[in-house]
């Protein structure tokens, strides 16, 4: 075994458990909402861990509008990454959400955090959604990137998949 590759084994096994779990709880949470007919949106998540490991999720929803079904997989993605990981090591996870909405990067990005320190977040459309979100941003590292289904074949994988609900 060469000194580099030793050096390097050495170095993983020193890593408590604790850190490696720390190390795992990073995921990409890619989103897709759309309105199928009026009152009616499609949506889809897809999770991808460290480990390229994945979930992917989809619904209908009744009586909702286009800002609602762009929340609603936000929600139920991070709703499904908190809940699957220890509480003791809640605090440590990492979500990136992907998106093609820039009304949904937008809010977890700058919006949100402005409205709650201006004190006006109650009086936004959806106040009930935002307010999850941002009790989950409260608990959990949270950031946003715009992508497109051109560029991410998951994007493009859930838009087809609420389609194929109308």
């Amino acid at each position: 075994m060469s000194e580099e590759k030793r050096s390097q084994t050495e170095f993983i096994a020193k890593i408590s458990p604790e850190r490696k779990k720390i190390r795992e709880l990073k995921f990409d949470l890619y989103v897709y909402g759309s309105m199928i007919s009026e009152n009616v949106g499609g949506w889809a998540f897809h999770i991808i861990n460290k480990q390229d490991q994945s979930s992917l999720l989809s619904g209908t929803e009744q009586n909702t509008n286009e800002q609602r079904i762009k929340l609603f997989p936000i929600i139920e993605g991070i709703k499904w990454i908190v809940n699957n990981v220890e509480r003791k090591y809640r605090k440590y996870i990492q979500i990136t959400i992907h998106s093609e909405s820039i009304f949904s990067v937008n809010l977890i990005k700058e919006w949100i955090g402005q409205w709650v320190s201006e004190d006006v977040l109650e009086t936004k459309p959806n106040a009930d959604m935002l307010k999850e979100i941002y009790e989950y941003i409260k608990q959990v590292q949270i950031s946003a990137k715009c992508s497109t289904k051109l560029v991410s074949p998951y994007l493009f994988s859930l838009e087809s998949l609420v389609n194929k609900q109308i």
